[in-house]
């Protein structure tokens, strides 16, 4: 992700890295695509991103990059299962914040300094947001790492799922891509 937002910032700007970061986090985390998907659609510019904010086509970005996307297995499951059911199966239980007061409630599991982005307020505005939360989340402890990993026990024993409002429902979690599948088409059908 690091290495794709240096590409970006030294070819489209400051501005543009900051676009991207926000607008594509999911793109980001394969390496290498999102640096592509502009080199192939846009000249390199320093003010594409001042001219994509000032004349308000943010969502038509946003929109015009997420269908540049090819999904590669059109394939999909038919899934009976409800979110609940899926996240439950693999020791999770969701829960969907509907205020900021159940949003801050989940600031409980994270030690000072570690806290999300989401709890600084305001998510609700434009995201729909669920925590999943791992049913032995008690019993897991931190461990200090010489070298954080997100990916350790502790570091997924409670995930931030949230979905933009708008057309593209954005996703933004690190997690395997088919229960990210799963999940965002179940979540879909509760919006």
């Amino acid at each position: 992700m690091e290495k794709d937002l240096k590409v970006i910032k030294k070819k489209y700007g400051e501005s543009m890295m900051h676009l991207c970061r926000t607008y594509f986090p999911t793109l980001l985390e394969q390496e290498g695509l999102l640096p592509l998907l502009l080199h192939n659609n846009f000249k390199e510019s320093r003010s594409l991103a001042k001219d994509i904010i000032d004349n308000s086509l943010e969502e038509e970005f946003k929109n015009f990059i997420y269908n540049l996307v090819v999904v590669e297995n059109n394939n999909v499951e038919k899934i009976d299962k409800t979110p609940e059911e899926l996240l439950k199966e693999v020791g999770y239980k969701l829960y969907q914040c509907h205020t900021e007061e159940e949003i801050q409630a989940f600031k409980r599991y994270y030690s000072p300094g570690e806290e999300l982005c989401t709890f600084r307020g305001g998510r609700l505005n434009r995201c729909h947001v669920f925590f999943a939360v791992k049913e032995n989340v008690d019993e897991i402890r931190r461990e200090n790492f010489s070298t954080p990993r997100r990916q350790d026990e502790y570091g997924t024993s409670v995930i931030s799922i949230q979905f933009t409002k708008d057309n593209t429902h954005t996703l933004s979690i690190k997690i395997d891509i088919i229960i990210r599948l799963l999940i965002r088409m179940q979540l879909l059908e509760m919006i």
